[in-house]
């Protein structure tokens, strides 16, 4: 019985839709568009779960990959979300939105097209050079 269950369970889930808002390959995610069609998936389609969570975890290992580059260390960030920052959800709608307002990054690569969205939206304020050297020129 339980055989059967998991084989149903299987064939629900890679069973092709050709009602689907999105397609398998959208998940490989090439460039920005991608991202867009994955994360905007009306929730009657049949991979709108799947979808919400890839796109969701797509987004935030990219961000996680940013903060690991420029978050720590002697670099310095350059996103600086405000207090309190938008939640997971706002920030990927916000990021959509930004990007039907600008369609041109639609063929760029995803993680290029969200770092520019982060810097334009959420800028760091460049770190004061007179803190750095105590207030002396050198």
């Amino acid at each position: 019985m339980r055989k059967w269950i998991l084989l149903a369970l299987a064939s629900a889930l890679l069973w092709p839709s050709a009602a689907a808002a999105v397609e398998r390959d959208d998940f490989l995610i090439v460039d920005a568009q991608d991202v867009v069609d994955v994360c905007t998936v009306p929730d009657t389609d049949p991979l709108y779960a799947a979808s919400v969570a890839f796109c969701h975890g797509y987004l935030v290992g990219a961000y996680q990959y940013h903060v690991a580059i420029f978050g720590h260390g002697k670099s310095h960030p350059v996103v600086c979300f405000p207090e309190p920052a938008p939640t997971r959800t706002q920030a990927v709608e916000e990021f959509i939105t930004w990007l039907k307002a600008n369609p041109s990054y639609l063929k760029h690569k995803a993680p290029d097209a969200m770092t520019r969205y982060l810097v334009e939206t959420y800028p760091c304020k460049a770190p004061e050079k007179a803190a750095k050297s105590g207030g002396k020129k050198k």
